[in-house]
């Protein structure tokens, strides 16, 4: 399920771009939706919600 490789992923909220591994689910900076949404290819963040487990 995991692909290889790392990829540069911006966080739409802070402006922040980290290297995440490709295929696996990890918060951006701000918010976990936003690793979803990304590797949907979707190019808009999805509506943010305050995150309790940060």
């Amino acid at each position: 399920m995991t692909k290889p490789g790392l990829r540069e992923l911006e966080c739409k909220v802070c402006g922040q771009t980290r290297e995440l591994e490709a295929g696996i689910r990890k918060m951006f900076c701000c918010a976990q939706e936003m690793v979803e949404v990304v590797e949907k290819g979707e190019k808009q963040a999805p509506t943010l919600r305050p995150n309790p487990r940060q």
